[in-house]
């Protein structure tokens, strides 16, 4: 069981509702009730198997460290599967964003994005 960090719950909640998913659409993803769901939501859960806490970021696509209060246990856990890809109005955005960048300001960001995807 992990700590939950301050305002997990609502992190947990905006980035569910960022991609349009249910509690019930995140359960079905987790093995997560959506009652369990909903009570970490309202911060009336805040100690969480660490990993139910890692399906769930992982779904939700959100880093483990930015959820639980001990930084220490999120750098030791490592996902078990990978995120899910990034969605076609995902894709088009990022590739928006990346276009706006001066071509003298990539190349450190191509750097980046190279050991990323190691």
């Amino acid at each position: 069981m992990v700590q939950l960090a301050d305002r997990a719950g609502s992190k947990i909640r905006s980035a569910r509702w960022a991609l349009s998913l249910t509690l019930d659409d995140v359960s079905d993803e987790t093995g997560v009730s959506p009652t369990y769901l909903s009570e970490i939501e309202r911060g009336r859960k805040t100690r969480v198997d660490v990993r139910k806490l890692d399906d769930l970021a992982a779904v939700l696509r959100l880093p483990l460290g930015a959820l639980t209060a001990d930084c220490r246990t999120a750098s030791v856990v490592r996902l078990r599967r990978p995120p899910p890809p990034l969605t076609t109005p995902e894709r088009d955005q990022i590739v928006q964003v990346w276009a706006r960048i001066p071509r003298a300001h990539r190349a450190p960001w191509v750097a980046v994005l190279e050991r990323a995807g190691e």
